[in-house]
């Protein structure tokens, strides 16, 4: 009786706690909402990211959704892409967007909510589930805006970002439960709690091969550092119950991670071994020197073009060490493990390849690092020390809105470079044929970024075209989730820096249409381009988008 009586005023009981938590947290709510909704504005008004595959990872969801759907264009080409595969949760969570937006403005409104919103919203989630003040998540917000978004604009691993900081929480929950009030005892999770971990695990490894094995791999290490802490420290005084911990410890470990594992091995093998063994290459290991990757450090921590994003970068060193000097520490006599893995993860930056088979690893092992930083930068508040206090929050506040307004700023200069493809993406060519793309100019002129590399996708994706962009024979890109069913429809073709780009045989072997980027071309090369091709689109503010379709043969 006393358990369905506590189970029937159990809604009101939550309802009570969610009250209770918005009162105690009034102030930080007060600074983190116009903070969130401003992430969200600068989101939404924004349609381009400057990263290198943003454009390529546009066109992959609008092309999930044309497959899922039974585009015969697009099925005739493509697998069908298993949403169960590692990779694909982003382009799963866009599908329904994909059904009533463009292609545009389906990624631009997913990726503020699912980023730009849920990344600090994420942090401060984290917080609060492991019991730590919520005002490092302001940090969140300009973190948001990592070398992996400004750069390389891989945004299926941006987005396992939220999810990430969740696990991290969910599992250090996990691993040092917090103090019973009144009784000093250690909490045991719930088996809600844990099915929760579970579910948030599933989704990290649905979201980002990377960023999940990373993480796995790292609370694995630290569940050995807590179970031989705790063996250390009780195994002398009480062996059996010491071992009796460990198994219980590693009991809730596995209920956590143990279906996301099973369903992360299932792809791993249908998908790395057996196209290894197909296409039979060897990977292709990169390294750097460790004192070239501290130094190079600093590249990853500057995104925006000009002097003032020096400026940025020192104020967030000094912002970090003022914040960490200041602040009151963890006690020692229990694992630090959100500390341990931000450091793990930030020293794997130094040891780690620099890339295998062009797969970047240390620099997105740089920003996980970043990632995790909200959460060890403030762990608790110096007591007794309100000025102290007060200090910390103005200089995280400050920085995170001085930081967003630049980064905004910047943002809207991209969008000026990128107006002639927007307005290409609106005037489309006839469908269902393949676009090449000709450009003259690789990188922006406000972020440190090949931000024109693969442009031509999101003009494909606009426009129901098909722009060949990897070799799926080739191992490197095998388990790439959109793929063809065999070889490209027409040989993947980038012509950069070439006025004489219309010569070119590969170019109009299989190609309909060629997107042309800031060609100047002189007499000559324009009557050469004629007699090949014809103007058939041109946008921008100097004509410097044009695209191009090849003529008919006599």
């Amino acid at each position: 009786m006393a358990t369905r009586a506590q189970s029937s005023r159990s809604p009101r009981s939550l309802a009570g706690a969610i009250a209770r938590g918005a009162t105690a947290h009034a102030p930080f709510l007060i600074v983190f909402v116009p903070l969130a909704i401003a992430a969200l504005v600068i989101g939404l008004v924004h349609p381009f990211g400057p990263g290198q595959d943003y454009h390529y990872h546009v066109m992959c969801a609008a092309l999930t959704e044309r497959i899922w759907s039974g585009d015969a264009f697009y099925t005739r080409l493509y697998k069908m892409v298993n949403p169960l595969d590692s990779n694909t949760l982003l382009y799963t969570a866009l599908f329904p967007l994909e059904k009533v937006l463009s292609p545009i403005d389906a990624m631009r409104v997913g990726l503020s909510f699912f980023y730009f919103l849920a990344y600090p919203v994420a942090c401060a989630v984290a917080l609060r589930i492991v019991r730590r003040p919520l005002w490092g998540a302001l940090l969140a917000f300009p973190l948001a805006y990592c070398k992996s978004w400004s750069g390389g604009g891989y945004l299926p691993f941006l987005t396992s970002a939220p999810l990430m900081v969740l696990v991290a929480a969910m599992l250090q929950r996990i691993l040092v439960p917090p103090r019973e009030t009144g009784t000093g005892g250690p909490t045991t999770p719930s088996r809600g709690f844990l099915g929760a971990a579970a579910a948030t695990s599933v989704l990290l490894s649905l979201a980002h091969a990377h960023v999940y094995a990373w993480t796995m791999f790292l609370f694995a290490t630290i569940t050995v550092v807590v179970i031989v802490r705790d063996f250390a420290g009780e195994g002398l005084r009480d062996p059996r119950g010491a071992v009796r911990s460990a198994v219980r410890t590693g009991a809730r470990m596995l209920a956590a991670v143990g279906p996301s594992v099973a369903l992360f091995l299932w792809w791993y093998v249908r998908k790395h071994a057996g196209a290894r063994e197909a296409h039979s290459k060897e990977l292709v290991v990169v390294h750097e020197s460790w004192h070239d990757r501290i130094g190079g450090a600093l590249a990853y921590l500057l995104q925006a073009t000009g002097d003032l994003e020096f400026a940025f970068v020192g104020a967030f060193v000094v912002v970090c060490l003022a914040t960490l000097l200041v602040s009151e520490r963890v006690a020692a006599r229990r694992v630090p493990v959100l500390e341990l893995a931000f450091l793990f993860t930030l020293v794997s930056y130094v040891l780690l390849p620099l890339s295998v088979s062009l797969h970047g690893i240390a620099p997105r092992n740089f920003d996980m690092a970043m990632w995790l930083l909200p959460l060890v930068l403030y762990p608790r508040v110096a007591k007794g020390a309100p000025v102290r206090h007060v200090a910390i929050v103005v200089a995280l506040l400050s920085f995170a809105v001085l930081r967003l307004g630049y980064l905004s700023r910047q943002s809207g200069r991209l969008q000026e470079e990128l107006a002639g493809l927007h307005a290409l993406s609106k005037d489309c060519p006839p469908p269902h044929h393949e676009l090449a793309y000709v450009s003259m100019e690789m990188h922006s002129k406000h972020w440190y970024a090949p931000t024109f590399h693969h442009v031509a996708e999101t003009l494909a994706a606009s426009c129901r075209l098909d722009a060949p962009v990897y070799d799926p024979t080739d191992y490197t890109y095998s388990i790439n989730p959109v793929r063809y069913i065999g070889a490209p429809p027409a040989p993947p073709t980038y012509v950069h820096d070439d006025p004489t780009w219309y010569a070119q045989e590969d170019l109009w072997r299989g190609y309909e249409y060629v997107l042309v980027h800031a060609w100047k071309p002189t007499t000559d090369q324009l009557a050469g381009a004629n007699a090949v091709a014809e103007r058939i689109r041109v946008a921008g503010s100097n004509g410097e988008w044009a695209v191009w379709r090849r003529r008919a043969k006599p």
